[in-house]
């Protein structure tokens, strides 16, 4: 009895970790990888001029991988990438091809041994009809994170780096290098502190200010690249010292 077939990839996020090392080979310095931001297993960007490729991977081209990069609800003709592509194993989903170039879906397949990036990243001056690259021009982009995410791309229950999450950062950050923080801080980050120091909340009150309970998630081991540029960037951002007693 024959054996199964072998998997040219064992999941999501080992497709796009082979990707993103492709990325840094071919185009260094020329694309920032946004992994799970605004939808995307991973949001490209082009470090020239702004211009986004968002990318949706699955180890089979199907139309459910279809439907979710395709434009919904609200954000219909508004928000989005310029460009919308799927990421697949090279021997995926042939009979989807043509439906996919005819709704303007750019795949990226990758063949096992030989990680090149196909059809080549789109340049800022290589516009053309006959491009597999179908510009969507929406009204406005995606809304980028101020730090880039240090999370694993595809993976089935993604940590994302949101904007709510880099202000809880920002909390962990002055508790660490301050000691505590206050309400002011909160205000100053324009962060609810209400689930931070409610009776059953994350921090407790001291003499000094609100301080780690055991409730408090460790946002710094969830993001400890992203974390560590926080902390060094704490004169940027960091509310005055005076506040912290409004």
């Amino acid at each position: 009895m024959p054996g199964k077939k072998r998997r040219a990839f064992h999941s999501e996020a080992d497709l796009c970790s082979v990707f993103r090392a492709a990325l840094e080979r071919e185009y260094a310095g020329q694309w920032i990888a946004y992994a799970e931001t605004e939808g995307w297993d991973i949001l490209l960007v082009r470090v020239k001029d702004g211009f986004q490729i968002g990318l949706q991977a699955k180890l089979a081209l199907n139309i459910s991988v279809i439907n979710q990069s395709l434009e919904y609800g609200k954000s219909v003709c508004d928000v989005g990438p310029d460009c919308r592509a799927l990421l697949v194993p090279a021997a995926s989903g042939a009979h989807f091809r043509a439906v996919c170039e005819y709704i303007g879906l750019t795949i990226i397949s990758f063949v096992p041994n030989k990680q090149r990036i196909e059809p080549k990243l789109p340049g800022p001056n290589t516009r053309s009809p006959s491009s597999p690259w179908h510009e969507w021009c929406p009204t406005k982009r995606h809304s980028l994170p101020a730090y880039v995410p240090d999370v694993l791309a595809g993976a089935s229950a993604p940590v994302r780096l949101t904007p709510w999450k880099i202000k809880a950062l920002k909390i962990a950050a002055l508790i660490e290098l301050r000691g505590a923080v206050s309400r002011s801080d909160f205000k100053y980050l324009g962060l609810d502190p209400r689930r931070w120091t409610a009776r059953n909340g994350w921090l407790l009150a001291s003499p000094a200010g609100y301080v780690p309970g055991r409730r408090m998630p460790n946002f710094s081991k969830q993001h400890p690249l992203v974390y560590s540029r926080i902390k060094t960037d704490f004169a940027e951002w960091a509310p005055p010292l005076q506040a912290r007693n409004a």
